[in-house]
């Protein structure tokens, strides 16, 4: 019995070393962080990190697909009514989660935000949209884009 109230006690001990070794680790990155040139260097979009900051918090996942079931608030909406009551309750830019496996999609409604989403999206962007016009192109009857599809021709 005292075999095994040794190791209990030695587990307990290492446990605490562990979690204390932990406790280093975190700290040691923390002053890191705290000391470096590189984390404590200015950035230009301030304006930009404030912004985010600002920012509304997103709840829930499913927090706009309750609005759409039976009692909710855009039941029975047309597209321009609902956009104009998701802009009141999220503001002029907002995430919109993908409905049936579509990816999530931005929603802006101010023309200085559509400069920001457009450099972040990187240099190679996927704009979705376009699937459209791609199909449009490529089953056009009479060949006018037969020997291409135009800049985003794969």
């Amino acid at each position: 019995m005292s075999t095994f109230w040794n190791s209990r006690v030695a587990g307990t001990v290492v446990t605490r070393l562990r979690l204390f070794s932990g406790e280093q680790q975190q700290l040691q990155k923390y002053q890191c962080a705290k000391y470096s040139t590189v984390s404590n260097a200015k950035t230009e979009n301030s304006v930009f990190d404030l912004e985010w900051q600002q920012a509304l918090p997103y709840k829930s996942r499913y927090q706009m697909l309750r609005g759409f079931l039976k009692g909710g608030e855009f039941v029975d909406l047309s597209l321009n009514d609902f956009l104009f009551k998701c802009r009141e309750r999220f503001g002029d830019i907002y995430r919109m989660p993908g409905v049936i496996g579509q990816p999530d999609s931005v929603v802006l409604f101010n023309v200085n935000d559509f400069e920001k989403v457009y450099r972040t999206e990187g240099i190679w962007p996927n704009r979705p949209g376009t699937d459209a016009v791609r199909y449009y192109r490529e089953n056009r009857k009479d060949g006018f884009f037969a020997e291409t599809l135009g800049l985003n021709d794969k």
